[in-house]
Parts: structure tokens; C-alpha cells; sequence
């Protein structure tokens, strides 16, 4: 059939009109679908009882550290777009390898690093501390210790990231 005679013919009219609604109906049904199940996959992903399946070993540690409340794309994941894809397909890879090898992924394979920018997040008066003084520290600081120092020439002068110490 010719499409020029497909648009002539009087008597389908109707009947094509039915059925392109009814196609467009189906296919914006299907869109709202996937893309609510891609919201859910992609919130999902992002709760930290998505990590510790994989990195049940990390998960141990996490639990017990000063970080338990830090969901870990907090730490791990980069601000913006490009480190949200970035870490999307990271754990896609590392769900893979899960489910293929059975086994927890270990740390240092394909790590998933921590950005200095992501500690400032939370911990930006480490850079002030020489505007601060001593006893304004929060008493469960390292200042128990006598540990207390100036974190700003290590971030900026000598472009030391957070994690070479921490």
C-alpha cells in the first residue's frame, strides 16, 4: 500500500486516528515507566546499604568509625553531574563484579577515590584554623591529643589532599 493512498482512504481514518492515540498513549505509558524505574535505581544507588553489599569489608569499618552517619557518596562520589555518571557507572562495574565473582570487591580494586573537596563539604573550618583559636575547638577535636595543626599550608601551599593523611 502506498503511503499517499494511506492518507486518501476516507474510511480508515477513524480507525488510524484510534490507533495513534492509542500507540502514543502506550509509548508515554512505557517512558513514565522507565524513567520511574531509573529514579528509583538511581536513589537506590545511592544509599549506603547499595555500597555495603559489595564492600561488605568497608561496610565493617564505616559502621565503627567517626563516619557512620555519612552516607558514603558523600565521601566518595565528586560534586556535579560529571562525578554523579561517573559513580553510576562505577558501581554498575562493581555490581557486575559481584554478581559474576560472588565476592566482596576489595579495597584499592578500581577504587572510587575520596576528593579533598568533599571533606570541605563538612570540615571547611579546618582551613581556618589559624584564624581560630585553640580553645575554640570542639572538645571531641584532636586537640585531646595535642594533635591540633594547621591544615591550610598543607591543602594550599603544598597541595596535599586529605586522604595522604586521613
Amino acid at each position: 500500500m502506498k503511503i499517499r493512498n494511506w492518507f486518501r482512504r476516507k474510511g480508515d481514518r477513524e480507525q488510524r486516528s484510534v490507533s495513534l492515540r492509542a500507540g502514543l498513549a502506550l509509548g508515554a505509558l512505557a517512558m513514565t515507566v522507565v524513567a520511574g524505574a531509573f529514579s528509583g535505581v538511581y536513589v537506590a544507588t545511592d544509599a549506603t546499604a547499595f555500597c555495603i553489599w559489595c564492600h561488605p569489608t568497608h561496610g565493617q569499618g564505616w559502621a565503627t568509625s567517626t563516619h557512620k552517619t555519612v552516607d558514603c557518596v558523600d565521601c566518595h562520589v565528586d560534586l556535579g553531574i560529571k562525578g554523579a555518571v561517573g559513580a553510576k557507572i562505577h558501581g554498575l562495574r562493581n555490581t557486575f563484579v559481584a554478581l559474576v565473582r560472588g565476592s566482596d570487591v576489595e579495597a584499592g580494586e578500581d577504587p572510587l577515590p575520596i576528593s579533598s573537596e568533599n571533606c570541605f563539604a563538612c570540615h571547611s573550618g579546618i582551613l581556618r584554623f589559624n584564624e581560630m583559636g585553640y580553645e575554640d575547638l570542639p572538645d571531641n577535636s584532636l586537640k585531646v591529643d595535642g594533635l591540633v595543626m594547621d591544615h591550610r599550608i598543607h591543602v594550599e601551599k603544598h597541595k596535599i589532599d586529605c586522604v595522604w593523611c586521613h
